[in-house]
């Protein structure tokens, strides 16, 4: 939660839980989805939580009044694997098991974007992806162009970072504004420093890029994990932290 004094976290059982983080004890649990939970997310000012999961299922909640969903959205055609609010808080960003990515309006509660990455890639006929996980979509803060941006981590190796804008037509809602190429794996979890001036990606195929985000180049790749890397992020302006499948977490310095 964006005071630091909380945290939202989801489960396999279906529930989301907040929890004290000075106690460590629950303080409420979120109880409506009807399969695993993928993704739990507060927006900046801590008054709404996201939630989706396996059931199709995207719900907001209101952080004052936990009792029930402000609105359910059951629009997702399959498993959701990730949301997040965009930058002006009006509207949420998911991704799908199948590789579509949505953005569900909150005022309206109804979807202004579905979007097949999968059908993109391939309706030329020349494609040969048969699947394209989107396993992470991250809203990207303090963009030098502002706007509503986030990136899309996923089974096609590389990172996109999007640009969303209701105004426009709805075919063209999204548009790709910056590529970062270099995993040979699919791309599991993205972190931005604060001041964007890097980015972080995890990868199944074991690395964790550091990236200039000025020049879409790596930085450095941090080779020490023997399975998939499955986070990272940035403790301090010179520490980051990782964890991976093959059990361990690891911290790792680098110069800002």
């Amino acid at each position: 939660m964006p005071n630091g004094k909380s945290l939202v976290s989801g489960s396999s059982d279906g529930t989301a839980k907040i929890w004290d983080v000075a106690s460590g004890k629950c303080t409420s649990t979120l109880k409506k989805h009807t399969g695993r939970l993928y993704c739990a997310i507060a927006n900046d000012a801590g008054t709404q939580i996201a939630t989706a999961g396996s059931d199709y299922m995207l719900c907001l909640w209101d952080t004052r009044n936990l009792a029930k969903p402000i609105f359910e959205n059951k629009e997702s055609g399959s498993c959701i694997m990730r949301c997040d609010f965009t930058n002006d808080q009006k509207a949420i960003c998911s991704s799908t098991l199948e590789g579509v990515i949505n953005v569900t309006d909150i005022e309206s509660k109804k979807q202004t974007v579905n979007f097949d990455t999968l059908h993109e890639m391939t309706r030329d006929g020349k494609g040969e992806a048969k699947s394209n996980i989107i396993y992470t979509v991250r809203t990207v803060k303090n963009h030098p162009e502002g706007g509503n941006k986030f990136a899309v981590g996923a089974d096609m190796k590389f990172i996109n970072i999007v640009d969303y804008n209701v105004t426009r037509d709805e075919d063209i809602r999204l548009q790709t504004v910056g590529k970062f190429v270099g995993h040979y794996n699919s791309v599991r979890h993205i972190e931005f420093s604060p001041d964007y001036k890097y980015m972080l990606s995890s990868s199944e195929d074991h690395s964790i890029f550091l990236w200039d985000t000025a020049t879409f180049k790596p930085v450095s790749i941090l080779a020490g994990h023997t399975d998939l890397a499955s986070a990272a992020v940035f403790l301090s302006n010179d520490t980051i932290v990782s964890s991976s499948w093959d059990g361990s977490i690891k911290t790792w310095k680098y110069k800002h």
